[in-house]
């Protein structure tokens, strides 16, 4: 967890559960250079909701982070099987993804369940398709829709510039 405050939050929820010896805590990003850069909090939204790319629509306060990319972080830790990852974190899933290519290098590459959100990766530039590209040209992935709504998986070969956000489950 990047941000500062919500860090704070997230350490006191694993000393209720009385969970330190079996969380690891990492007050930091994750994107594709190891590198400081600003994170927008937006203070009329719930805490947790920051993003990398600042909205022209929402007022939002700067906050200074250190990221650095999973390959390192798993490679200092001699981590060599990661079996699942989630990825939400407002747009910034492709630049996460950039600096993730050891997960794809694994003998089984982990499921994943992704956001993508048009609107969020409009932000920094991206579209939902481009992570659809890029998880295949590292391995070779099947995608779905999660229907939270009817509870069932929608397969998908793209996203489509017509659907509204969902979250994708990619599943080698």
């Amino acid at each position: 967890e990047p941000v500062p405050s919500t860090f704070a939050e997230l350490e006191q929820n694993v000393d209720l559960n009385n969970n330190r010896s079996r969380v690891t805590l990492n007050n930091f990003g994750l994107g594709d250079e190891e590198c400081e850069m600003d994170i927008h909090v937006f203070p009329e939204f719930p805490s947790g909701h920051a993003s990398l790319a600042a909205n022209a629509n929402h007022r939002s306060v700067a906050i200074p982070i250190k990221i650095k990319t999973l390959n390192r972080y798993l490679s200092d830790r001699q981590i060599n099987q990661v079996d699942f990852v989630k990825v939400d974190i407002e747009g910034a899933e492709l630049i996460f993804l950039k600096g993730a290519t050891h997960l794809f290098e694994q003998k089984t590459p982990p499921v994943m369940l992704i956001e993508m959100s048009p609107e969020t990766l409009k932000a920094l530039d991206h579209k939902p398709d481009d992570l659809i590209t890029f998880i295949c040209g590292q391995a070779d992935y099947d995608f779905f829709a999660l229907d939270e709504k009817r509870r069932r998986l929608i397969p998908l070969k793209v996203f489509g510039d017509d659907r509204e956000g969902a979250n994708v489950l990619c599943v080698p």
